[in-house]
């Protein structure tokens, strides 16, 4: 883009140029010409360049070298990356405490499916109400059941 508007840049002042040419070969610019030559400035300053600030050329250099930070090696969008990737990790890791209420081991949903299983056992009417020791699967005494 900065191509271009330095390409704009050169060729409205190569068209006032022509300008200044053409009716400087007959004394001075006509005021019908003048309106033209001033649009040709006024343009030509609200362009700009890339050292004067405010101004369209210095705020579109200011974007190119923006972005060019950002996706450079290391830069703000590989930082963004990398946090994502860390959270994404982190995500998993919690989903997989969580585990399956189906699949025996230390995971949240299969205790917590245990445990309802123990309090619908001792809910049905006519159950037992005595003890009954289960060891987990790593052997410990883990669960204690009434019955």
């Amino acid at each position: 883009m900065l191509v271009g508007l330095a390409q704009v840049t050169d060729g409205l002042k190569k068209v006032d140029s022509g300008l200044a040419q053409l009716y400087g070969g007959i004394g001075q610019l006509p005021a019908q010409a003048q309106p033209i030559h001033d649009g040709i400035q006024s343009m030509l300053q609200g362009i700009g360049t890339i050292s004067t600030p405010g101004i369209l050329l210095f705020g579109v250099n200011a974007v190119q070298v923006g972005l060019a930070d950002a996706t450079a090696p290391g830069g703000a969008v590989d930082l963004l990356k990398g946090g994502v990737d860390q959270v994404n990790a982190g995500l998993a890791a919690a989903a997989a405490g969580l585990g399956d209420p189906t699949t025996p081991g230390l995971t949240a949903r299969y205790g917590v499916a245990q445990v309802k299983l123990g309090m619908d056992a001792g809910l049905v009417p006519g159950g037992s109400n005595r003890p009954v020791d289960r060891r987990c699967r790593h052997g410990g005494d883990h669960v204690r059941l009434l019955r």
